[in-house]
């Protein structure tokens, strides 16, 4: 009983490193970067996006044109995920690509490429929801106070034993 308790005190204590790392590391588009890694989740269908799928994608440098690149549609208003093949690459002050219907897209919006990235089905939604506010209230902040007010009244009540 005392083994699994440490056992699942220490998951818990990993689950809250990896959980505040995450939202340390967001970026503007509100995903967690870390070194070349971008890791994000998919907020509607588009080709080889399904909604809810967690994404982690190695940034690339090196992308030619043909390659279907992984980029933060801004156009709506809203910062998504989205995924387009290049039709051309322009070599200019930064580096510009041609997608779709010769839309140029700054490379500062391209995360990288779906050959490059790993996606894991539905964790999106699990992503989503802990590095949000209330995810990480209920689930970070809360069991950690309600442990140290156990502890509290628990060195309380051994003090007035002794």
């Amino acid at each position: 009983m005392r083994v699994a308790k440490y056992v699942l005190l220490t998951i818990y204590a990993l689950f809250v490193i990896v959980t505040t790392i995450l939202l340390f590391t967001f970026n503007k588009f509100s995903d967690s970067k870390i070194g070349n890694v971008t890791i994000a989740d998919s907020e509607r269908n588009i080709s080889t996006l399904k909604k809810g799928d967690l994404f982690i994608i190695l940034n690339k440098d090196d992308i030619k044109v043909g390659d279907e690149i992984l980029f933060y549609d801004t156009s709506s208003g809203t910062n998504f995920l989205n995924s387009e093949v290049v039709k051309k690459v322009l070599d200019t002050d930064s580096l510009t690509y041609v997608i779709r219907d010769n839309e140029f897209l700054s490379s500062e919006y391209i995360v990288g490429t779906t050959s490059s990235s790993i996606h894991i089905p539905l964790l999106g939604y699990l992503y989503v929801f802990f590095t949000s506010k209330i995810g990480y209230l209920l689930f970070v902040i809360i069991p950690i106070i309600i442990y140290f007010i156990i502890l509290l009244k628990k060195y309380k009540y051994a003090e007035k034993k002794n």
